[in-house]
């Protein structure tokens, strides 16, 4: 069976994650700092009067600083069991379909602080495209999503 993805680009790597989890994709925007949250917090971001807390994934999964914020930066709106949140994005690059034959576990010698948060590696076109565990990302975050959400 195959399942639609979101592919997006985070330094050289390509993530994806389910396509029925995106909300909407949106250009980056402006972004309220909120004090004494971690550093993989951008802060909040206001869409259409609802607030949602910003993760910024290259900081999350310790990847260097990309401070040109190019016209192709993008923030995923995703949903992750009844919580919105955003996630900041270098590109978002297409929607593909993945056979679930095609993927395979993640390998354990993965180096990335991402390998915490990705739940399979899918060989696409010769290209290798990691699978984000949504569930991971918000559990590690859980309580800080929960003090910044407005109800």
């Amino acid at each position: 069976m195959a399942s639609q993805y979101v592919v997006f680009k985070l330094d050289d790597e390509r993530f994806a994650v389910e396509i029925e989890r995106v909300l909407e994709i949106i250009h980056t925007q402006s972004v309220f700092k909120v004090p004494n949250s971690p550093p993989y917090i951008d802060g909040l971001i206001n869409l259409r009067g609802k607030v949602y807390t910003l993760f910024n994934l290259r900081k999350k999964f310790e990847l260097p600083s990309n401070e040109a914020n190019t016209k192709e930066s993008k923030v995923l709106i995703v949903n992750i069991d009844s919580n919105y949140i955003g996630m900041s994005v270098d590109a978002v690059n297409e929607i593909i379909q993945i056979e679930d034959s095609s993927i395979e576990e993640t390998p354990p010698t993965l180096a990335s602080n991402a390998k915490n948060y990705i739940k399979g590696v899918a060989k696409v076109n010769e290209n290798l495209v990691l699978l984000l565990n949504l569930e991971a990302l918000i559990e590690s975050s859980s309580d800080i999503i929960t003090s910044l959400s407005v109800k």
